[in-house]
């Protein structure tokens, strides 16, 4: 498969559009609607609304998703079908052994995870995390199977139904948290229902016990991996309502939020990069993680960089004055998922030689480095002290991380301490600006600054160019 940077920023871009559209417009453009129609308690209690759903996605979806995405290759033809189905069936099961635990064990679980939800909300985000699965698995396959124009047909129309659910539910209703709540189910059940029906059309119901043993050896190691992510991202939520107020959830979660820009942006590219490595002989794979990791690095440094240098501009246009007062906040959020998404693709060499478990041990130091941090920091500085947590828990990932890829493939781990580097001299210039009191000489500093990492992207993406039209006249 030919690689180049330019074919790689332009899959980044097809599929980040496609997760943009519903991811991004959920969590980032519409922003501005819930801030405005939900009051800041409100949009405290929807943030542990969003927690309590991500946990119960990681536990219904069981690290099926990520097992199917490398065992999926293993088969061809009308194989893959049965082992789709196979799958699906499985979900199905497991899903009705899980409502079932939901239902007798609610209290001790919403007084664990999030006491200050009522009753129905814990209940809507189960059900919303339900109705997740089978979109997700569907998603997948049309990215194994590079049918970027099937994956965004569906997240277009979904993002669509999104919009007006959201807008009928919050502006038209009036009905503020509950019926933004709504609109989500409502959203997720009609995409539900329409994958339903594709799948029943060529539906087999058996169950393949091999084909389930081949994907618990990865799905299992993944699915306590995603609980570790559910304690590094999530736990600090967990805490701080323990001591601090739904106002206080609210500007913390909303920081959250917004700093997942990265994430989308590296899910995206992800997604275009691992069929490339999935798809390697182990004789080619050294060049083809070289090849990319350097570039894909560069571009999410940069994306991150722009974030941070406009971090207070892109708050009080999706918000408020009240949110901007935290900015060092969000500098570190951004910084956290930068070391975290950076990791993307020495996890997908990892998972590449079955090595699940080796991910869940990276992510174990991450989950007991962010147990221990966030129970120390959170009572002396609160939101902080949680966010500084998040950043120390995925830098121990990512020591964690490098010694054991360094054991399967050549590492440039200079380079990568040089990009971290950058970060934090990114973060100190924006610091920095926030002190300037004359307008013009900010906006100088500032467009100065932004034309260099500007300049700085389009140079890791057109020095793929340049090096083949050199070789060209070479021969």
């Amino acid at each position: 498969m030919k690689l180049s940077r330019v074919s790689l920023l332009k899959d980044t871009i097809i599929y980040g559009l496609g997760d943009f559209l519903v991811t991004g417009i959920n969590g980032f453009l519409l922003l501005p609607i819930y801030i405005k129609y939900l009051s800041q308690a409100q949009y405290g209690l929807f943030s542990l609304f969003n927690m309590s759903m991500t946990i119960f996605i990681y536990v219904i979806q069981f690290g099926l998703i990520s097992a199917f995405s490398r065992i999926y290759f293993l088969y061809e033809g009308k194989e893959r079908t049965r082992y789709f189905n196979n799958i699906v069936t499985f979900h199905f099961l497991l899903s009705i052994v899980l409502s079932i635990i939901i239902y007798l064990f609610k209290e001790s679980v919403k007084k664990t995870l999030s006491p200050l939800l009522t009753d129905d909300i814990f209940y809507y985000a189960y059900i919303v995390a339900f109705l997740s699965f089978l979109p997700a698995l569907y998603s997948m396959k049309y990215r194994l199977e590079s049918k970027a124009k099937k994956f965004v047909l569906v997240q277009i129309v979904t993002a669509v139904i999104l919009i007006i659910s959201v807008i009928s539910g919050l502006i038209i209703l009036h009905k503020t948290l509950m019926g933004l709540l709504w609109a989500l189910i409502v959203t997720n059940f009609i995409v539900w229902l329409f994958f339903l029906g594709k799948t029943l059309l060529s539906y087999n119901s058996f169950i393949n016990l091999d084909q389930l043993k081949q994907s618990f050896k990865l799905s299992v190691p993944m699915f306590f991996s995603y609980i570790m992510v559910f304690i590094i991202n999530k736990f600090s939520l967990i805490l701080l309502q323990k001591s601090a107020s739904l106002n206080t959830i609210a500007v913390f979660s909303f920081f959250q939020q917004l700093s997942n820009i990265v994430i989308i942006i590296s899910v995206a590219a992800g997604k275009a990069i691992q069929p490339m490595i999935y798809n390697s002989t182990e004789e080619s794979l050294n060049t083809t993680f070289t090849k990319i990791d350097s570039t894909y690095k560069n571009i999410l440094f940069t994306i991150s960089a722009l974030l941070i240098l406009f971090a207070k501009d892109l708050i009080l246009i999706l918000s408020n004055s009240i949110y901007a007062k935290n900015l060092s906040i969000f500098y570190l959020l951004i910084f956290s998922n930068f070391l975290y998404t950076s990791l993307l693709l020495q996890n997908t060499i990892i998972q590449y030689f079955l090595k699940s478990k080796w991910l869940f041990y990276c992510l174990t130091v991450g989950g007991i480095a962010s147990l221990l941090t966030n129970y120390f920091l959170i009572p002396i500085w609160g939101i902080y002290g949680a966010a500084c947590a998040i950043l120390i828990s995925f830098f121990c990932m990512v020591v964690a991380n490098y010694y054991y890829t360094t054991k399967l493939i050549k590492y440039n781990v200079r380079e990568y301490i040089f990009t971290i580097m950058k970060m934090i001299l990114i973060i100190l210039c924006a610091y920095l600006l926030t002190q300037i009191t004359s307008l013009i000489i900010y906006i100088l500093l500032k467009g100065t600054l932004t034309a260099l990492l500007l300049f700085y992207l389009f140079k890791v993406v057109e020095g793929d160019k340049l090096i083949e039209q050199f070789k060209r006249k070479k021969i």
